[in-house]
């Protein structure tokens, strides 16, 4: 920590320079000294910093939390909890809590009121109350039926998106993959992250697979008409099954793109505490890996843990997505991917499987809670058992003894005779020597007792869509569930002849080469299994039964309609501007902010130089303003430390170049502006990104603008007022100088005059007579005034040939104080741009009132920051995108944290897949 933050050092910046020690018991000085303390260890101006707002939001870590709470602590004389500022998040808070606290804060640390969970018996059935699903081919849980019921194959070669197959498919070769086909979703790039309440800048690191997840919690909760926010602080589970981290290998291949999001993004635990975190669920939560079992693994946990009292509700599923072919080379060379790319299950001609990707959730209570709170019930989970092969023929060779076993300790669990149970979805992987073993395993308990005319029905859902390895065993569970709920046996894909190492008569087993009603009578309890076996050697079998027919899901509406918007997920707190809005809802992000001339400073585009969009954005910005610069490099004016900015063209093109980088960075980051908004020469840089004016004609306006500006300096100038715009009026009015006027209508309390070094120089010794602040600005022109009459002219006539379109994001005008049709952008509009006064204030007044919330500051240095937040008055936001002489980085990652709801496209394409390097 460099002296100038370092809060104990006493310097200029921090607290030291603050208030004396506050008094114990005086919350309004303790506030205060806060305020001084935040303000000088972030670099702000003590007016930047706001007592509702939180501690994290100006950027301010751990580290520098701890230290807060220790200074506080020296400063009050007592011992202070060093997890105060995190019971405590913003300095009101705080102040409050040190106003009345003794040594230790009441209820520091303590846990939210979380419902009691009292234990089921033992031997309760689980009931299933919501389904979600996303599988090859299937989007819903009604278009997986769809599938299953139409006996539809969904495998496909592998869409170029993903990889360039044929740069990959070389079976036997080293490196290679053994298949051009899987089981693929779509669109999973799609994620909107703003309806869960997560930054753009942490989703753009989050593995899809936890985005997926995020999705079907969404819609099982919808499902079973359950309001999310209903469960906050419940003790709810969240069991998921995960095996693979493609997403985190493929980041980690490129160092330079790790955030601190990359940790959580990738790491698969996260899967699961994600949910709980967003939901505030306070129940079990894990992330299951047992390999191709993981899910049914999961459900088996869930089970035990409702059972057991852990948690009253369950969020059980299991997810696998595809991120990278090396996945796919690994199982080529394990030796298991089909040559055809199809799962022939029970085959003759089986040979391995081909992969599928997607997610399946469910939901779970006990069945006496489900029937005390209304529930739709699909069918109840009534038996489980897992187990592992141990010292097996090989680490990865099945055991028929452990699957048999695992069979009969899940029936004994269920207390359901083997010969009653009517069907049974297979692992079903379609290998030579698996089904054989599986077979033989399922023949032995279930084939017991069983007649010849009634055998044991087989399903194997991976002949339709893949193997979905870790999703693999919910596929088959939300198959299974609706095969009860349907009372109807779908049909097994790629089953022309029996494989002959299966006696399937002897066993009492059939596989259905067509769809089939339930085979069991009608009054008869309906009973199912299903099964799956990790390579590692666990095993898992569940038992299902068919809900009473007065509680199976057609029969019941769901009991309470989910809402469609995410103020149910996250708990709202309206006075909160942070708190989430409706999801698709345009004003739910930021407003772009783009300032006039003053953000500039020496090599502020140095850092982010490293960022390829900026990097990029600058480069476009050089080449278009190339003609006009006289042979000056725009990005020597940005990157050279020492480049003097002393003219108003080489100024007003730099600012610009970094405002339209700063917001292809944000673009690139998933951040989008709602509507932009510019004060003066910032009108120019909102109206290209707004896309109304292409960069070349948006270049040719700031050159031009600039060029004749620089040829009237001289004799103006410009000062900022103290005034809100009514009282500088008034204030010019009594002066009696008719050669002053309002250029710019900041804020509440701060008012821009333009005209003549006398007149300026007079009024200023006027108003700091009266005890106004007044303070010169470093210009030598007078904007906004009739000074810039003679240029309108010039300017028109450069402008001819400017060619404005309609733009694709609505833009407020701070020259008609309203919205700006694209098209109205001509050769006028800038001269009025030029002459008539920026009413800012009024356009920020204007946002606000339409429901935008989040504004944010697109300039090298937050010069619209503070009359955006004055303007305000806690009703929004004003986040920087930069500091003067601060780190870049470090300032976009807390901005983009402080962004939950920044607007992005419902189809935010954040996921990282690119072409990878052929391997050689």
């Amino acid at each position: 920590m460099s002296e100038r933050l370092d809060p104990h050092r006493g310097t200029a910046h921090g607290p030291g320079a603050g208030p004396g020690t506050p008094a114990a018991g005086d919350a309004g000085s303790l506030e205060g000294w806060l305020l001084e303390w935040v303000a000088g260890t972030t670099g702000r101006a003590r007016d930047e910093v706001r007592a509702d707002r939180r501690f994290t939001s100006y950027g301010l870590d751990s580290m520098a939390l701890t230290r807060l709470v220790a200074e506080a602590s020296r400063r009050l004389g007592r011992p202070l909890a060093p997890t105060l500022a995190w019971s405590c998040p913003t300095p009101a808070e705080l102040a409050r809590q040190l106003a009345g606290q003794g040594a230790e804060p009441s209820g520091a640390g303590a846990a939210p009121a979380v419902a009691e969970s009292a234990a089921a018996a033992v031997d309760e059935p689980v009931a299933v109350v919501g389904m979600a699903a996303r599988f090859p081919g299937a989007p819903d849980l009604a278009a997986y039926w769809d599938l299953l019921a139409g006996g539809r194959d969904a495998v496909t070669e592998t869409p170029p998106e993903r990889w360039a197959v044929d740069d990959w498919y070389a079976p036997g070769e080293p490196g290679r993959m053994a298949t051009r086909w899987g089981g693929f979703l779509e669109g999973i790039a799609g994620f909107d992250p703003l309806f869960f309440g997560i930054s753009p800048a942490e989703a753009l690191h989050m593995d899809p697979q936890q985005r997926l997840v995020m999705e079907l919690v969404w819609e099982a909760l919808e499902d079973a008409g359950i309001v999310p926010g209903s469960l906050r602080g419940r003790a709810a589970g969240v069991f998921v099954g995960a095996m693979w981290s493609e997403y985190a290998a493929l980041t980690a291949a490129d160092p330079t793109r790790l955030t601190p999001h990359s940790a959580t993004g990738g790491d698969l635990s996260i899967i699961s505490a994600r949910v709980s975190y967003t939901l505030g669920l306070t129940g079990p939560s894990l992330t299951v890996n047992t390999a191709c079992s993981s899910s049914l693994v999961a459900l088996h946990q869930a089970r035990r843990s409702l059972l057991a009292g852990e948690c009253d509700l369950a969020l059980v599923g299991g997810v696998n997505l595809f991120c990278d072919p090396v996945g796919t080379v690994t199982m080529s060379h394990f030796g298991a991917m089909a040559p055809d790319g199809r799962c022939k299950v029970f085959d003759a001609r089986a040979n391995g499987y081909v992969r599928g990707e997607g997610g399946g959730l469910v939901v779970l209570k006990p069945l006496s809670r489900a029937r005390a709170d209304g529930d739709r019930i699909y069918c109840t989970l009534r038996g489980s058992a897992v187990n592992n092969d141990g010292f097996s023929n090989g680490l990865t060779a099945p055991s028929p003894q452990a699957q048999e076993a695992v069979i009969r300790r899940a029936c004994a669990d269920a207390g359901v005779a083997p010969a009653t149970v009517r069907y049974v979805e297979t692992h079903g992987t379609g290998t030579m020597l698996g089904d054989p073993i599986e077979a033989g395993a399922l023949g032995a308990v279930y084939g017991e007792g069983r007649a010849a005319d009634a055998p044991l029905l087989l399903g194997a859902v991976k002949s339709n869509i893949g193997h979905l390895e870790a999703a693999a065993g919910v596929a088959g569970f939300v198959k299974t569930a609706l095969v009860l709920h349907h009372r109807e046996v779908p049909r097994n894909l790629h089953f022309e002849s029996p494989n002959p190492h299966i006696p399937f008569d002897d066993l009492r087993l059939a596989v259905p080469t067509a769809a089939r009603p339930w085979p069991g009578a009608a009054d008869e309890e309906a009973w199912a299994g299903v099964s799956g076996f990790g390579f590692g050697g666990t095993n898992c079998h569940l038992l299902l039964s068919a809900a009473p027919r007065e509680e199976t899901a057609g029969t019941t509406a769901p009991a309470t309609p989910a809402p469609a918007g995410p103020e149910a997920t996250l708990a709202p707190v309206p006075a909160d501007p942070a708190a989430p809005r409706a999801a698709g809802d345009a004003t739910a992000g930021p407003v772009f902010v783009f300032g006039g001339q003053g953000s500039q400073w020496p090599g502020m585009g140095v850092e982010l130089m490293t960022e390829p969009a900026f990097a990029r954005a600058v480069r476009a910005c050089d080449r278009a303003l190339a003609p006009h610069l006289g042979g000056r490099s725009v990005k020597d004016l940005l990157t050279l430390r020492r480049e003097p900015l002393d003219d108003t063209s080489s100024v007003q093109a730099a600012v610009f170049t970094m405002q339209v980088a700063l917001a292809a960075l944000w673009a690139d980051r998933g951040v989008r502006p709602a509507v932009v908004i510019g004060q003066s020469m910032g009108e120019i840089a909102a109206a290209h990104v707004s896309g109304a004016l292409s960069l070349d004609d948006a270049a040719r306006l700031v050159a031009v603008r600039a060029r004749l500006v620089d040829e009237l300096a001289g004799d103006g100038t410009m000062a900022v007022v103290g005034l809100d715009a009514a009282h500088t009026r008034a204030a010019l009015a009594r002066h009696g100088a008719p050669d002053l006027a309002v250029a710019v209508v900041g804020g509440p309390d701060r008012t821009v005059v333009s005209g003549g070094r006398a007149a300026i120089g007079s009024l200023t010794a006027a108003l700091a007579a009266q005890d106004v602040t007044v303070r010169p600005i470093d210009v030598d022109y007078a904007s906004h005034s009739a000074h810039m009459d003679p240029l309108l002219t010039p300017l028109r006539k450069a402008l001819a040939g400017l060619a404005p379109g309609p733009g694709t994001v609505p833009m407020w005008s701070t020259v008609t104080g309203e919205t700006a049709a694209g098209e109205e952008l001509d050769a006028d509009y800038w001269c009025r741009n030029l002459r008539e006064p920026v009413l800012f204030r009024d356009g920020i007044e204007a946002l606000a009132a339409r429901g935008h919330r989040h504004f944010l500051d697109l300039n090298p240095h937050p010069v619209t920051q503070l009359d955006t937040e004055r303007t305000l008055d806690g009703r929004g936001v004003a986040l920087p995108s930069m500091r003067r002489g601060e780190p870049a980085a470090a300032q976009l990652t807390a901005t983009a944290d402080a962004l939950p709801h920044a607007p992005a496209p419902t189809a935010l394409s954040l996921i990282l897949i690119s072409e990878p390097t052929r391997r050689s």
